[in-house]
């Protein structure tokens, strides 16, 4: 994704940050570190995810591969893994 939130209109940039607290400065900072998660997972040749990134209960828990060091929540974790074993069942 090219977007930027510099393109999102004011208004809306304004009621992100009132709900939040957060500063244009930071959701800038946040967006730019998601983009570079998603480069990181699209590069990747094949994830391994089996470092806990950050733990933080069980359903917020946060894996890193081994491979490519892009995160991921259980979530897309556990379909992606999923995803995996259909394929080799289906081979």
């Amino acid at each position: 994704m090219t977007m930027s939130l510099g393109k999102l209109d004011g208004g809306v940039v304004e009621a992100i940050s009132s709900a939040t607290g957060l500063s244009k400065e930071v959701m800038d900072d946040v967006w730019e570190q998601v983009k570079k998660n998603q480069a990181l997972l699209k590069a990747c040749g094949g994830h391994d995810f089996s470092i806990v990134h950050e733990q933080r209960g069980l359903l917020r828990t946060k894996w890193r591969c081994s491979k490519c060091g892009g995160v991921v929540d259980l979530h897309s974790k556990h379909w992606y893994e999923l995803g995996l074993a259909h394929a080799v069942n289906r081979a």
